[in-house]
């Protein structure tokens, strides 16, 4: 499997296709990523996210979002110091600047519902086994 990729990615640069630097790379570690055993890329991701406490981390990122990494990469002034919001007769823990953060996200008219075409929904819909 190695020659492989190998070969694909000699060919990839034979090939000069106009294309970003950045979509080449993606392209690369996509084809290694998909080679690497899951337990070893698990523990590397955690081990990652773990390089950075609280104290020193100067932003913070939702890597599981929905929205992308450009969109879930927050100043941590925008989550800290939490404040307390009232919501259905119960107080939650919300970002300290949570406007900010849900424009970011959402865009300027997030409290507007986008078009019934634009909706995404969050549940799942069908599963396959096969």
């Amino acid at each position: 499997m190695q020659e492989e990729v190998i070969t694909l990615v000699k060919k990839l640069v034979k090939a000069k296709v106009k294309c970003k630097l950045g979509m080449v790379k993606n392209i690369i570690i996509n084809l290694i990523i998909r080679f690497l055993p899951y337990k070893f890329l698990q523990k590397s991701i955690d081990k990652l996210m773990q390089l950075y406490t609280h104290n020193n981390a100067e932003y913070y990122c939702h890597v599981s979002g929905r929205q992308g990494y450009k969109k879930e990469i927050h100043n941590k002034n925008i989550y800290f110091p939490f404040k307390k919001l009232l919501f259905e007769n119960k107080y939650y823990n919300v970002p300290n600047d949570y406007n900010s953060y849900l424009k970011k996200i959402y865009g300027p008219d997030y409290m507007e519902l986008p078009p019934k075409e634009k909706r995404v929904s969050h549940n799942i819909e069908e599963i396959r086994y096969e």
